[in-house]
């Protein structure tokens, strides 16, 4: 991924507007007393970093060697990283809940489906919380959705016509349905939101 080249430089750009969903991401796992957590494609570690000070194992893994070894060098070494692709990971069922945060809308429509059942695969309670791009509610959220448009559209060439087409086909609506919805959030007029599932 060629935003892994530039990690220290993502971690500067979005870590203050993620600030608030991160916090509530954490507040989940707590909430369901997860101990022992997956975050697939981790990126900078960010969220690694948050529930490890919590006193939680964390596992991250993102397909960015780049990434990974920033989130290496600023994290603890109690917090583990793992260089991989999500659905080339063969570890089932054995932590208390996966996180995806903002991998899925970079993927093609069946390789989002795949993820999702791979991180439902994973965790031994069923706890799943995903982390993407939803849609719209009000002027705000549709500024917002502008300027997002634009910073996808700078993306790699594949993740921008994923990301368009993530959209274009409902996004997290389209991928939760059939799905058992214990919780859901929204952040910044609706065009962020977090989605909590149980799949066992």
């Amino acid at each position: 991924m060629a935003e892994g080249k530039f990690a220290g430089a993502y971690d500067l750009l979005f870590s203050h507007y993620l600030k608030s969903v991160r916090k509530k991401i954490m507040n989940i796992v707590k909430k369901y007393g997860c101990k022992n957590v997956i975050d697939l494609g981790c990126g900078t570690g960010e969220q690694c970093r948050m529930l490890f000070n919590e006193g939680m194992k964390v596992v991250g893994v993102d397909a960015s060697l780049h990434m990974i070894n920033y989130a290496r060098k600023v994290s603890s070494a109690g917090t583990k990283y793992l260089v991989s692709d999500i659905l080339s990971l063969d570890t089932k069922k054995i932590f208390d809940c996966a996180i995806l945060s903002f991998v899925l809308h970079g993927n093609t429509m069946e390789e989002q489906e795949k993820i999702l059942e791979k991180a439902k695969e994973m965790t031994k309670n069923g706890i799943v919380i995903i982390a993407d791009y939803g849609e719209a509610e009000n002027i705000k959220g549709k500024v917002i959705n502008v300027m997002i448009k634009i910073i996808e559209g700078m993306a790699e060439q594949a993740h921008s016509r994923n990301y368009r087409l993530y959209v274009k086909n409902g996004g997290l609506r389209r991928l939760m349905k059939g799905q058992e919805m214990l919780e859901q959030y929204s952040f910044y007029g609706g065009v962020i939101r977090i989605v909590v599932i149980n799949s066992s």
